[in-house]
């Protein structure tokens, strides 16, 4: 059997769907040992283990159905030649949607890949000749499948109504969850994956990892800006590929990318393990350094960038032709060559710290001397913490632990003081208080761009941030509490010339009520309110004493 949390919100998910569709005929199918179906109490239903035959012109409005997946293909005599090439999961799809109405809905649990690559496209395709389309992804809750496999499955959506366009989602936590089945049936367009949202289709053709790495590049592409961007196939003079297992010759201001496998970069053709068949080599322009490329590819943005044009089917792959396409940001030779020894020096620096580690423990008559120096390195890093982490946590958007405001109490589009606006940021801090804890940030957009409360103290405090501040904390005393205190922290940070207000908050001790009367949670990525048996429940777990 699997992990009841994730199956319990599975089964919201499909309460929350079903819900919205009073009166449907639910036929819900389990032929895998996952026993995905079992939380569905209050839910009308018809159950079957496929083995039993099920009324051939019987039709249903809703079929759900618990396949094994990763099954190989089926080539059962019995089967038609059309199907005999697709897995056998797949055909039991296939059988199930045969026994949907005009207007149903069918979903079924596949692999974490989404019906993408060839073989998937082939049974789209095939659908599509039968009068049924794809018009739904849901990602399932982690850990659904443990301890039979960590895979974490899809949940699809087919109806018979074609579009170019899919409904995608991600269910994290029950509530969320059964909001999430209420959109879908909505038809509720959020722009985020936890409330759900509409992709065009070509976007999601790499599956969910590949959909949040593409947001994660929007985000910090913007920190590139400033430089020029080229396809990786305008940089390069020439792209090589083996054709033996040590083919490659030596060639000036050369990056060596492995194709087959992790993403991995050399710029010495000694560093290569294995094959050379299982790497590219491409002879670069001389406007671009080898060396640079290669710490660009090894920076977050660059591995999201690869992680984002791999595929998988057991090994990860990268094709010469995705690889072409990609964009990389391209700074003057001079800046190149100013990263490069930038990350020699932070090479030298960890370097040196291991021989402090080894030579304390070898010498601890030493560690005075080992102090004084650690501290003059400290004093200089220290002047670099809090603008560096907010601008990471900027880069990375928002979640759990994360949440952005672009002002505190500033309207930016009619330029007025909003006590709505302030009251959204108090109950973000309300939430992560009575939560795991987390960090606001006040100046930076949805989207992590950094905008800075400057105007918002220049236009209601005469560009005085004491005053900001002042006002900032007699709201905590008078709406959250002066107890409270103890839990959470705030200053201003300076941040590409413009201020950000951050405050971090640790989890509370006691339950946080905004005005002593609204009770929020964080729930992954919004704060939202809870209320009666819900709020009782929550607050007898998380605060038991």
């Amino acid at each position: 059997m699997i992990n009841n949390e994730p199956a319990a919100i599975l089964g919201c998910f499909l309460r929350g769907m079903i819900g919205e569709r009073p009166k449907s005929e639910v036929l819900a199918i389990s032929k895998s040992n996952f026993g995905l179906f079992q939380d569905l109490a209050g839910i009308e239903r018809m159950d079957s283990n496929y083995i039993e035959p099920i009324v051939s012109d019987s039709k249903f409005d809703i079929v759900l159905g618990d396949f094994p997946i990763g099954l190989k293909k089926d080539k059962h005599t019995e089967k038609s030649d059309e199907l005999s090439n697709f897995p056998k999961n797949w055909c039991f799809i296939y059988d199930s949607l045969c026994l949907l109405n005009d207007n149903g809905i069918g979903l079924f649990v596949i692999e974490p890949t989404c019906f993408n690559f060839e073989n998937g496209k082939r049974f789209r395709k095939f659908l599509g000749m039968k009068g049924f389309f794809v018009s739904a992804f849901f990602n399932m809750p982690e850990k659904i499948l443990e301890p039979e496999t960590g895979l974490r499955p899809v949940l699809v959506c087919i109806t018979r109504s074609v579009s170019d366009s899919l409904y995608v989602g991600e269910m994290e936590g029950c509530d969320q969850a059964a909001s999430l089945g209420h959109a879908f049936i909505g038809n509720e367009d959020s722009g985020d994956l936890l409330c759900g949202t509409m992709v065009p289709a070509e976007i999601f053709r790499g599956g969910f990892s590949q959909l949040k790495a593409a947001k994660k590049i929007d985000v910090l592409s913007s920190q590139y800006g400033a430089y020029e961007k080229y396809a990786l196939n305008e940089i390069a003079e020439v792209v090589n590929s083996a054709k033996t297992e040590t083919d490659f010759e030596v060639i000036d201001n050369t990056i060596y990318i492995r194709i087959v496998g992790k993403p991995v970069l050399f710029t010495e053709l000694d560093n290569i393990t294995g094959s050379h068949r299982n790497y590219l080599q491409l002879v670069l322009k001389p406007f671009v350094n080898n060396e640079y490329l290669r710490l660009y590819f090894q920076s977050t943005l660059g591995q999201l960038i690869l992680e984002s044009i791999s595929t998988s089917i057991g090994i990860l792959r990268l094709s010469r032709s995705s690889l072409s396409k990609i964009l990389v940001s391209v700074p003057s030779i001079s800046i190149q060559r100013e990263i490069i020894a930038t990350h020699k020096k932070l090479g030298i620096l960890k370097g040196a710290i291991d021989v402090f580690d080894s030579e304390i423990s070898l010498n601890p008559t030493s560690s005075v001397v080992i102090q004084a120096q650690l501290d003059s390195i400290l004093d200089v890093l220290n002047k670099l913490t809090d603008s560096d982490r907010v601008r990471s946590m900027a880069r990375f958007g928002e979640d759990k632990h994360r949440e952005f405001k672009e002002s505190l109490s500033l309207c930016i589009s009619k330029g007025t003081k909003e006590k709505y606006i302030e009251t959204a940021a108090l109950k973000t801090i309300v939430a992560f208080l009575n939560s795991e804890g987390g960090t606001l940030l006040v100046g930076v957009s949805d989207r992590g761009e950094v905008k800075g409360v400057d105007s918002e103290i220049e236009k209601f405090y005469g560009g005085d941030s004491d005053k900001f501040f002042k006002h900032f904390k007699n709201k905590l005393k008078e709406r959250i509490g002066e107890q409270y205190y103890p839990f959470f922290d705030y200053r201003l940070v300076d941040l590409d010339a413009r201020k950000v207000l951050e405050v971090s908050c640790r989890p509370a001790s006691t339950p946080c009520y905004l005005d002593g009367i609204e009770f929020y949670v964080r729930t992954n990525p919004a704060s939202d309110q809870l209320h009666g048996p819900k709020l009782v429940e929550y607050v007898r777990h998380r605060f038991p004493n």
